[in-house]
């Protein structure tokens, strides 16, 4: 359905849900799509995850130049901004590009009625120009935790698409839990993994780190064996769920809704793994800063070297646990 979106007439492609849900997984598996490398041959996915993301990245990537200052608001940077959104408009109508914008969120605010619009105005005139543009050879995949503002004034409603990401289905959550070797043998251990899947709403990332505790000691695959550690946790938020008054609040926990409750569930979920795992292992710590952030790429090879002291496992056994874990 969204490859036949970006054939046809969806210009601006928005992939939305909270963290973990597969937003850039699924904007990565329509790049590799046959049918749209075909269309469109010409893929650049540009990360927005940086300290200080601003315009400048679509400007590098596209034009190759570096020079856009978002605080300058006089009259010849207008005038640049203009020659630059025209510069880039022209490139994308020149060649079938698909852009992948990932973790869009983080360019932009909050008002206090909490709509949200782009800290630099240029992204809006932008798109805006995208998508009023009589041709355009072009897509632009959006991934972003937040909705993006109205483009365009609303005007080209048949040009852009909003997909809301939710969970996994309940076949779809107990295949994940397959692949980690954890099967339910009885009605007993069925049900207890079930409300666990029902609780976290099918959240990808807050099974695929249940899954991991569940198959490693002391648990060991054993789906009872985790529910009588963790089980407390899972009634807890059933009985918030289950309240008669829960209607009324706004911080519902839905998926669809994008509410604190969950983003907070699933972040406690995944820091209480982490912080469980550095007990366990103290260099995991530094394993996942030099093997998970970008600016400081760790290969297998370096750490080991960097282990040669870590006298109680193989040298590889922090790497190991690092990659199984995240």
């Amino acid at each position: 359905n969204l490859t036949d979106r970006l054939t046809h007439t969806t210009r601006v492609l928005s992939l939305v849900g909270i963290t973990g849900i597969g937003k850039t997984s699924l904007a990565q598996q329509l790049l590799t799509d046959r049918n749209l490398q075909m269309v469109f041959p010409n893929p650049i996915t540009i990360s927005f995850n940086s300290e200080s993301p601003s315009f400048d990245i679509v400007i590098h990537a596209l034009l190759g130049q570096q020079k856009y200052d978002a605080k300058s608001q006089s009259e010849q940077t207008m005038i640049r901004d203009r020659a630059l959104i025209q510069a880039l408009i022209t490139k994308l109508q020149s060649k079938p590009y698909l852009l992948i914008f990932d973790m869009l969120e983080t360019c932009l605010t909050a008002d206090e009625q909490g709509q949200h619009r782009f800290k630099e105005p240029i992204f809006e005139q932008f798109f805006s120009q995208f998508l009023q543009a009589e041709s355009m050879a072009s897509r632009i995949i959006v991934t972003s935790q937040d909705q993006l503002p109205v483009l365009a004034e609303g005007r080209y409603e048949e040009r852009i698409h909003q997909e809301l990401l939710t969970g996994l289905t309940s076949s779809e959550a107990i295949a994940l839990f397959q692949q980690w070797q954890i099967e339910a043998a009885t009605l007993t251990e069925a049900d207890c993994l079930q409300r666990i899947i029902t609780v976290y709403e099918g959240h990808p990332l807050a099974l695929q780190v249940i899954a991991g505790e569940m198959s490693d000691a002391p648990f060991c695959g054993e789906i009872l064996a985790y529910w009588a550690e963790h089980g407390h946790e899972i009634e807890t938020i059933e009985a918030i769920k289950a309240d008669p008054q829960l209607d009324a609040r706004t911080d519902q926990p839905r998926l669809d809704r994008y509410t604190v409750r969950l983003k907070d569930l699933v972040k406690q979920r995944v820091e209480k793994h982490f912080n469980g795992s550095m007990k366990r292992i103290p260099l995991l710590g530094y394993c996942s800063v030099k093997m998970l952030y970008p600016g400081f790429p760790l290969s297998v090879k370096l750490g080991c070297f960097r282990f040669v002291s870590f006298p109680q496992k193989p040298k590889r056994w922090p790497l190991n646990c690092c990659s199984d874990d995240f």
